[in-house]
């Protein structure tokens, strides 16, 4: 073996426009650049090859050729010309794309509404000054409402779909749980006794944006509390495995239906009559920009969830 292209069949010299004379003994690295070490570059790969002043895309799987015995005596290299997938790649992303924004506008324009048409309302009835001052006052604070549920959604969406800078730095894990299983607890939310133990399994260190994941931690907390039923449990714990650290959250609440458990990280997804249905889809993007996930998993209706958020640990 000395490294070198013995062979080039007609449909490799149509899809690199290279006669068969112009490539026999050069290196394959040459004509397909993403090939810097041919030994160790065995298997399936793609890369771009210049063909014809234009650039190309390629899939390549490379194999080690034996002969009877037995013994490598080659590479044999099976390429094809990946332009057509390309852009059907590209056109099926597309689709999806303006599909999901306009699955997306949908839901703000549903979610908007509401408020607005409570608002108008009341505005209406107040303009007319045909009732109390005491049922005025009930309405401003309606009003009052409507516009603070305007403002969250807004701030709830612009958190979810614009970019968000993250700031790394190694935290105390068992320090930002304590303190969010302090918070759900002395929360107006915990108006139902809810007992919160918060449990980490010591001192571990996370390479991320505390105040993000935080986020993460409240928004799945606080989802635990509503679900949680009057005097229920909340289970805040951590497990090492390997690298990663999963932060789990788990309630004794009513479960998830098996048929929303594929949606429930959609965007303004939701089966509560309150709330802007973001809140665990922030929660999701915040893991997955830390190079994380969170599983839900739930045995069915009446018998609790879980939520595990994984995250890679800090090597400080």
């Amino acid at each position: 073996l000395n490294g070198r292209i013995i062979i080039f069949n007609s449909s490799a010299q149509e899809i690199t426009k290279l006669d068969h004379a112009a490539v026999i003994g050069k290196r394959p690295a040459d004509i397909f650049p993403f090939l810097d070490n041919l030994m160790n570059s065995l298997g399936r790969m793609e890369g771009d090859i210049e063909s014809g002043g234009v650039m190309v895309p390629v899939g390549m799987r490379l194999s080690s050729l034996k002969d009877g015995t037995g013994e490598s005596i080659g590479i044999i290299g099976v390429f094809q010309d990946l332009t057509e997938l390309k852009e059907m790649e590209e056109e099926v992303n597309r689709k999806e794309k303006w599909a999901f924004i306009g699955e997306l506008s949908a839901s703000i324009a549903h979610e908007l509404r509401n408020p607005l048409a409570s608002l108008k309302g009341s505005i209406e009835m107040l303009r007319e000054k045909k009732v109390s001052e005491e049922y005025a006052d009930y309405l401003m604070k309606i009003a009052l409402s409507e516009m603070d549920r305007l403002n969250g959604i807004i701030t709830d969406f612009l958190l979810y779909a614009k970019p968000q800078e993250i700031n790394r730095e190694s935290f105390d894990l068992q320090k930002a749980l304590e303190d969010i299983a302090a918070l759900l607890r002395s929360s107006e939310k915990n108006g139902k006794d809810v007992t919160i133990i918060a449990r980490p399994a010591g001192a571990l260190n996370v390479n991320g944006d505390a105040k993000k994941l935080q986020q993460v931690f409240w928004n799945l907390g606080l989802n635990a509390v509503n679900a949680a039923p009057d005097k229920g449990v909340i289970d805040i714990y951590t497990e090492q495995r390997w690298n990663v650290v999963e932060v789990v959250f788990s309630d004794n609440g009513p479960g998830i239906d098996p048929d929303d458990m594929e949606r429930i990280f959609y965007p303004f997804f939701t089966t509560k009559e309150s709330g802007t249905g973001l809140g665990l889809s922030i929660a999701m993007k915040i893991a997955e920009e830390h190079g994380g996930n969170i599983i839900a998993e739930s045995k069915g209706p009446g018998k609790g969830s879980t939520f595990r958020v994984i995250l890679p640990l800090s090597n400080k």
